[in-house]
C-alpha cells in the first residue's frame, strides 16, 4: 500500500517541482482550500495552540493568524518538494544567509558548531547552508514511516551536500566524530516535545510551562561546541533570509540550561513578532498540563 501511494503521487511531485512559479503557487492556493475549508487538516490542534499562545488576541485576530497560518503551512510544504526536479543552483537563490561568517570563524579555529532553529518560515530551505560553509554540515531530521517518500525527502534535503543524520543514530554518530577528531556543523530542528521523564526541563514557552528539549545543550556543553540560533524569515512569497545569532561561543562557561533558555526566548520572540509563521499543526502543549510543575 505504502509502493503504491508512492508511486501514484511521485509523478505528481515531479511535476510540481518543474512547473513554472505561477503555475505552481496556484496549485498551492488550490491546495490551501482543500486542506484549510474542506480537509481541515489539524485544525482542533491549531486553534488549541493559537488560543494557548496568543490568548492577548481576540477571536477575530486569532482567525486572521489561521488563515495566514494555512496558506504559509501550503507553501513551505509544497515548496520543500520543489527542488526534487530542479538543480542546487536554482533552488539555492531562494534564500539568503546573513552572518555566515560566524560559522567561519569556528572552521578557521577548528572548532563545530551546532545551529539551533524552529519550524518556522521555511526551516526546510536551511540545509541550502551547506553552499556557504567549508565545514560538513550534518542534519538532524525524523525519519518518515514510509520508507519511499523517506528515501526521497532524503534525496531532495541532501541535494546541496549536507548528510541527514537520523535523530536515533545521532549520539552514537556524533561520539564516533569527536573520538576521530571529525569537525562539522551540526544542524538541529530543537522545538518539537520530548518525550515525558521524570528528569524533562520545563520552562515558559509561549505563555505556557512545557518540558524543552535540552540535547542539544548537552552535547555542546560536553565537547565545549559553539551554539548559534538560525532565524528563517519569509521576504516575499517563494523567497527566505536565514540570518545567525550567537548563543554562546563557550557552552561549558554556561549555567545549566542557559543555551536552551536563550535559543527558546529567541524563537518566542520570532514568533510573536510573525505567528503565521510557526507550525501550529504540531501538538506543542500536549504536556501544557503539568503547569504546576
Amino acid at each position: 500500500m505504502k509502493a503504491t501511494l508512492y508511486f501514484l503521487v511521485y509523478p505528481l511531485l515531479i511535476a510540481l517541482s518543474i512547473v513554472p512559479s505561477r503555475l505552481f503557487y496556484l496549485f498551492v492556493d488550490f491546495s490551501y482550500l482543500l486542506v484549510y475549508k474542506v480537509y481541515r487538516y489539524r485544525i482542533r490542534i491549531v486553534r488549541k495552540n493559537l488560543r494557548l499562545a496568543l490568548g492577548h488576541l481576540s477571536e477575530s485576530q486569532l482567525l486572521q493568524v489561521e488563515k495566514r497560518f494555512y496558506k504559509n503551512f501550503c507553501d513551505v510544504m509544497f515548496e520543500s518538494i520543489r527542488p526534487l526536479a530542479r538543480s542546487s543552483e536554482w533552488t539555492s537563490k531562494n534564500i539568503t544567509f546573513e552572518n555566515v561568517e560566524l560559522i567561519k570563524k569556528y572552521e578557521d579555529s577548528g572548532r563545530s558548531v551546532i545551529v539551533l532553529l524552529g519550524h518556522y518560515g521555511s526551516w526546510e530551505n536551511s540545509t541550502v547552508l551547506s553552499k556557504y560553509i567549508n565545514s560538513d554540515l550534518y542534519v538532524l531530521y525524523s525519519p518518515i514511516q514510509n520508507k519511499y517518500f523517506n528515501r526521497m525527502m532524503k534525496k531532495v534535503r541532501s541535494k546541496y551536500g549536507c548528510s541527514l543524520i537520523s535523530r536515533y543514530q545521532f549520539v552514537k554518530f556524533f561520539s564516533q566524530q569527536e573520538k576521530n577528531q571529525k569537525k562539522g556543523t551540526y544542524l538541529f530542528v530543537n522545538d518539537q516535545s520530548p518525550r515525558m521523564r521524570k528528569k524533562n526541563y520545563f520552562r515558559k514557552f509561549l505563555g505556557q510551562n512545557v518540558p524543552v528539549h535540552t540535547g542539544a545543550e548537552r552535547v555542546a556543553k560536553l565537547y565545549d561546541i559553539p551554539v548559534l540560533f538560525m532565524k528563517v524569515n519569509r521576504i516575499y512569497r517563494g523567497h527566505y533570509i536565514a540570518k545567525l545569532n550567537t548563543i554562546t561561543d563557550f557552552p561549558q562557561k554556561c549555567r545549566t540550561n542557559q543555551i536552551t533558555d536563550i535559543y527558546t526566548q529567541m524563537l518566542e520572540e520570532q514568533i510573536l513578532k510573525d505567528p503565521s509563521q510557526y507550525f501550529w499543526t504540531h501538538n506543542r502543549f500536549k504536556y501544557a498540563v503539568f503547569n504546576e510543575h
